[in-house]
């Protein structure tokens, strides 16, 4: 059942200014998440394609073939991209909860700063940082393992 509230010009105010200064953060935060996932995805289809051929050599060997070792890095890699883009994820998803909860309950109190503040006091990686400010990470293929 879908409930209307009556209009209150002060929570309609914060919310407009709420969503206009958050909306963006979010839709930078979702577009480095999708670019990293993506060219995890396919770093990680590239490596499980060149370690086909050089695992037959070493199962009859029983010797690790010596151009294995680059390819399975390469697949750590792409696990760790997935699991930060899993992390973005779960920060946003928390911080769009977070307003619907506040929206619920009518809150007039929101503050554009404030929720800003909070939101990037989650992060844990410099480039959530960045993008947060709508700046670009120093290196883009720099892997900062953590």
């Amino acid at each position: 059942m879908t409930q209307t509230r009556a209009a209150d010009p002060a929570a309609d105010r914060a919310l407009v200014q709420l969503m206009s200064r958050v909306l963006p953060v979010w839709m930078r935060h979702l577009a480095s998440s999708r670019e990293q996932s993506e060219a995890a995805v396919a770093q990680m289809l590239t490596a499980f394609g060149e370690l086909v051929p050089l695992m037959a050599p070493a199962q009859r060997d029983l010797r690790p073939e010596p151009g294995l070792t680059e390819p399975i890095e390469r697949m750590y890699q792409g696990f760790q991209y997935q699991d930060r883009v899993s992390q973005m994820v779960a920060l946003l998803q928390q911080d769009m909860e977070r307003l619907l909860q506040a929206l619920a309950l009518g809150d007039t109190t929101l503050n554009a700063e404030q929720w800003l503040a909070r939101m990037e006091s989650g992060y844990v990686m410099a480039e959530q940082h960045h993008s947060h400010h709508g700046k670009s990470a120093n290196d883009p293929d720099e892997t900062t393992f953590f």
